[in-house]
């Protein structure tokens, strides 16, 4: 049997793409909902306990749902869980681009109760800038 060339993708790999972009669909559509939700907290929890069964099945959505979720966190003020998504990217080995930092430090910002910079939102954004931090 010959080997399979680079450009050529097995039904197996072609599935899990297409399931990676279905789901990815999936949660931004959910993203968009979650400021609605009675508790917004656990419906962001739902969303990224998905995406960790789908890297546990080694299906790998593209960033864009991990950007969707950060969009709902910065409009449901939740900080938290914007760490939560960011955390999940990580796990599953992905690398944060401009605009999932972008989007992560649009939400530690957001994090104080009052105008401005939070302490708490500085001091989570520092750690992302160490050494070792978003797969440096």
């Amino acid at each position: 049997q010959r080997a399979a060339s680079p450009d050529v993708v097995t039904p197996a790999e072609w599935a899990r793409r297409v399931a990676g972009e279905l789901h990815a669909a999936f949660v931004a559509i959910y993203s968009l909902t979650v400021e609605l939700q009675p508790h917004p907290e656990a419906a962001v929890a739902a969303a990224v306990g998905c995406l960790r069964r789908l890297h546990a099945a080694n299906v790998s959505p593209p960033q864009s749902a991990q950007h969707a979720l950060l969009q709902a966190c910065i409009r449901a003020k939740l900080v938290g869980s914007a760490r939560a998504v960011f955390e999940q990217l990580q796990e599953a080995g992905g690398k944060p681009d401009a605009r999932t930092l972008g989007c992560f430090s649009h939400a530690l910002l957001m994090g104080g109760t009052s105008p401005g910079l939070s302490p708490r939102g500085c001091a989570s954004f520092s750690s992302l800038l160490s050494p070792g931090a978003a797969g440096q």
